[in-house]
């Protein structure tokens, strides 16, 4: 993500890089530095103007930021500035402001690193220098995307693209394709997101850049992580690992998250010991390099393991402090990641009252930081830097066309003397179909500026169609929660019961309403909706190793999202009757049948059945349980809320519903 390349550097330059900012006044011996610290030595003891000292220790800066002694290099940057801003010596502020910004996002200082790096921008844009404005423009980028701003992040990355473009750079076009794909990832575009990073990695084949090479190959990892595919990611990550280990830039910002990653990837393996053995790697250097975020992530990955502390309490003490490191970094993604894992921590340990306030400073931070408008934003950015490309070459197009017609018109003109009448004529023809052809092409702006309104109108609304529906989901959940500690409150089994089955109904509604926010509004296909509604509905009994469904719904079925709510907890009834009645024990196997077919009139007809209680001596006791009693009455009324007549009927033993109900 970064674009420092880092360089080993020796211990003894380390013990005295906090000296090498007096330079100006004081000679450090040539044996405590290396070679390239005592060529920098040399230039600033050679400076004699303000702008050649601020030249040099701009080198210097630089110099010590790569090789992370941050102190001595932000020491080095605010004297450069200083000098710069006195001598009036643009390209020295632009570089002081960009050493600057550097230390203050290692740090997780965001305010201060965007104060410098939108100083340095506006520095190029005066001096027109568009390399510098696109470095600067991925810069600002980064510093949006860590605090988990992706829409602001991919406007500044197509920006640095759109720069790069222009004077092409193989080495920051790899860069902004790298960073275009951890946006993309982030906001759930796995396969856009390996798109890149693999447009990233053919560009840094060619160079052969090392330090480059193993921050893409981490990246590849991650898009594989992401996409579940982990045994794939682990390759990845251990060729960056090797790679940057390998190098004769050693980076320890960069291999303590390979480290971490590698950690994730084992961990998803299920091989908690190398998990803890590369976790604890991780944190080694990010305590070294004092990086709050990074060491937040890693605690949060230990604080998953059961190895070698099993107990909740060691969980949450690991949560509790990354959740202080992350609150001092203002990483708001990991605060809310953080914040769930607590209060799914307290819930395990009975602490319900506090589990509860994680979850809701949780969905606070998750509603603020992640949203639908992210991922419009991301398309629309895409299209509209897609639009410019095109729009581009029409223009270039167009000049084309109006210098043949200036051609064409000046051969007419040495024509005209010898064919007046006629090209008269054809003039006036001409001059009417031109008149013509312009007011059609009024016509036709007009009219697509006129679509693209009613679109944009469109999207406004689907989108308020989509954020209502995770409200409700919100909500709904929220209602479940109190119910679900007000259950643990009370010792009566009948209440517990009643308030079970609330919970279930509730659980119903707002799985409806999750599923219908994610597609986009309109009609939904039943098949789909339904398998994953009728799985999610075992999961929450606990009886989808017991209970198996068998689903049989023609794939061009599409649903009302009207309907889907009262059919989704028609089903849910149906498969509660079932589940109580329709087994002599809670482990006995069981099968439930459903099949919707169209029908004329563009009906569906959907059957329902179960394989029914193994006694044939008896009635069947969901025919008792049908008899009377609220689960009937709310059959009931979702048949007559979606317009379906129910009949109901018995084969010995299975218990069967047929209904017919409009699409």
């Amino acid at each position: 993500m970064y674009l420092r390349i880092p360089v080993h550097i020796s211990a003894g330059l380390r013990a005295c890089c906090s000296l090498i900012i007096l330079l100006l006044c004081v000679q450090v011996p040539a044996r405590a530095i290396d070679r390239e610290a005592d060529s920098l030595h040399k230039r600033l003891l050679k400076a004699r103007t303000d702008s050649a000292k601020a030249d040099g220790l701009n080198h210097l800066g630089w110099y010590l930021y790569e090789t992370e002694n941050y102190d001595s290099a932000l020491a080095c940057g605010k004297k450069a500035l200083m000098l710069a801003e006195k001598s009036r010596y643009s390209n020295g502020i632009a570089k002081a402001h960009n050493i600057i910004a550097g230390v203050s996002l290692v740090r997780g200082d965001y305010p201060d690193a965007l104060n410098h790096y939108f100083a340095g921008l506006k520095v190029r844009e005066e001096t027109f220098n568009l390399k510098g404005q696109a470095g600067f423009c991925s810069n600002i980028g980064i510093v949006y995307y860590q605090q988990g701003m992706f829409t602001q992040a991919l406007k500044y990355f197509y920006q640095a693209l759109s720069l790069d473009l222009r004077d092409i750079d193989s080495s920051a076009l790899s860069q902004d394709y790298r960073n275009l794909g951890i946006v993309y990832g982030s906001l759930g575009d796995f396969d856009k997101e390996l798109e890149y990073h693999k447009y990233a990695l053919r560009i840094q084949e060619a160079t052969k850049d090392s330090v480059n090479l193993s921050i893409t190959y981490n990246n590849i990892g991650s898009a594989f992580a992401h996409k579940g595919e982990h045994n794939e990611s682990l390759i990845w990550y251990t060729k960056a690992v090797k790679m940057i280990e390998q190098s004769d830039r050693y980076n320890k910002f960069s291999l303590s998250f390979y480290y971490k990653n590698m950690g994730d990837a084992y961990a998803n393996l299920g091989n908690e010991q190398e998990a803890y053995l590369c976790y604890k790697k991780a944190n080694v250097l990010h305590d070294e390099l004092g990086a709050k975020n990074g060491k937040a992530s890693t605690l949060l990955g230990l604080a998953k393991l059961k190895y070698p502390d099993p107990t909740l309490s060691g969980r949450k003490v690991l949560l509790q402090e990354a959740l202080a490191l992350a609150a001092d970094g203002r990483d708001y993604n990991l605060i809310q990641i953080l914040y769930l894992k607590l209060s799914e921590t307290d819930s395990a340990m009975g602490n319900y009252k506090s589990a509860f306030s994680y979850y809701k400073l949780h969905s606070a931070y998750k509603d603020s930081v992640f949203n639908e408008e992210n991922t419009k934003e991301a398309t629309r950015l895409q299209l509209s830097y897609e639009f410019a490309e095109k729009e581009d070459s029409i223009l270039i197009a167009g000049q084309k066309a109006i210098a043949v017609r200036e051609a064409t018109l000046a051969e007419h003109k040495k024509q005209r003397w010898f064919m007046a009448g006629g090209l008269g004529l054809l003039g006036v023809i001409g001059g009417l179909l031109f008149y013509q052809n312009r007011i059609q092409q009024r016509n036709n702006l007009k009219l697509s500026q006129l679509n693209q309104e009613l679109d944009s109108k469109a999207e406004q609304n689907q989108l308020l169609v989509r954020e209502m529906h995770h409200r409700i989901k919100n909500n709904l959940y929220m209602v479940y929660s109190l119910l679900d500690i007000q259950g643990h409150n009370t010792e009566n089994q009948e209440t517990q019961h009643e308030l079970l089955a609330a919970r279930q109904r509730i659980q119903s509604i707002a799985t409806t309403h999750e599923q219908l926010y994610r597609n986009t509004p309109g009609r939904i296909a039943m098949k789909e909706y339904m398998e994953q509604f009728v799985d999610r509905t075992l999961q929450q009994y606990g009886r989808s190793e017991t209970v198996k469904a068998r689903i049989q719904i023609d794939p061009g079925i599409m649903l009302h999202t009207a309907t889907c709510i009262p059919l989704a907890m028609l089903i849910n009834e149906w498969i509660t009757n079932s589940i109580k009645h329709a087994t002599d024990s809670g482990d006995q196997y069981l099968e439930i049948f459903i099949n919707a077919q169209p029908a004329l009139d563009d009906e569906v007809h959907l059957q329902y059945s179960d394989s029914g209680s193994s006694d044939t001596d008896r009635p069947h006791p969901e025919a008792e349980a049908l008899e009377s009693g609220l689960g009937r009455r709310i059959i009931e009324l979702l048949c007559r809320q979606i317009k379906a007549r129910p009949d109901v009927y018995y084969d010995n033993k299975p218990y069967h519903y047929y209904i017919t109900f409009p699409a």
